[in-house]
């Protein structure tokens, strides 16, 4: 598993659907962690609020149309809870995803 990628998840609560999930945890504390921190990703775009991302369907991706990461929805999920991988985001597009986290976290 590797920052940037993109798996299919198994998120709890309201969230409870399997959806795909981009990988934002550090690469460092990537190797065999207990939990991994990911954004859920969404395909229903309600206007693309500034703290989204835009991902496009394709097949580095994985994802069947295009997408929003959605930065208000980070989490931490147990290992098992992240299930396989289909894709990753480009270098450009994990950009955006780091600078999106760091204006909605006030880092």
């Amino acid at each position: 598993m590797r920052r940037g990628d993109i798996h299919f998840v198994a998120a709890p609560g309201y969230f409870g659907k399997v959806r795909p999930a981009v990988v934002v945890q550090s690469a460092k504390y990537l190797q065999n962690p207990p939990s991994v921190t990911v954004c859920l990703i969404t395909g229903t775009a309600p206007g693309r609020p500034a703290f989204r991302v835009l991902l496009p369907a394709s097949q580095g991706t994985g994802l069947t149309k295009s997408s929003e990461v959605m930065i208000d929805k980070v989490m931490s999920l147990p290992t098992d809870r992240v299930k396989n991988r289909i894709g990753a985001v480009s270098a450009e597009d994990l950009k955006r995803i780091d600078e999106a986290l760091r204006d909605w976290q006030g880092l």
